[in-house]
């Protein structure tokens, strides 16, 4: 039987702040993840992170040593970045997780797309372009990591912020 999952990190770019305030306003039994108690959890995001900013952030992994880090990842890369050179660099980011820091379990959280904002923002995107390459990431992150014998980690599918399967 695998061991009891006591600490999880969130890690990722600065979406973790946001998943961080939407998890501590709402009801606890949408997010048991299945787990028998309530889990530590961390937030650790950085704003502006890429993925290979995260590799400069991996110290407060291994301080933490969770026992589960769900990955925040992928939207800073996908404006400016191929799908497949997104994966290539979150392939590098959790190998280095799971064979130097020994992270037990990685859930990647699905990138989920853009829309048009309401509010003038500081960094323009096509939209069309970035949705595009959402689709091509998650289909290609999910092709890689769901796959069986069960890997280590896997892409968590989600609807709006709740979670689909785990």
């Amino acid at each position: 039987m695998a061991a009891p999952i006591q600490k999880i990190q969130l890690f990722g770019h600065s979406f973790v702040k946001r998943l961080k305030h939407y998890i501590m306003n709402t009801d606890p039994s949408k997010f048991t993840l299945r787990l028998d108690g309530p889990p530590l959890i961390q937030y650790s995001g950085y704003p502006g992170a890429k993925i290979q900013d995260l590799h400069r952030h991996l110290d407060v992994v291994k301080d933490f040593a969770p026992d589960l880090v769900i990955l925040v990842i992928g939207t800073n890369y996908l404006c400016d970045q191929e799908p497949a050179t997104v994966l290539y660099l979150l392939q590098n980011l959790i190998d280095r997780m799971l064979h130097e820091l020994k992270v037990p379990k990685i859930i990647i959280k699905q990138t989920l797309h853009r829309t048009l904002p309401s509010v003038p923002t500081r960094h323009r995107v096509n939209i069309s372009v970035f949705n595009q390459n959402v689709d091509h990431f998650n289909i290609s992150v999910s092709g890689v990591f769901n796959t069986a014998p069960p890997s280590p980690s896997l892409l968590l599918e989600v609807e709006g912020l709740l979670v689909g399967r785990l």
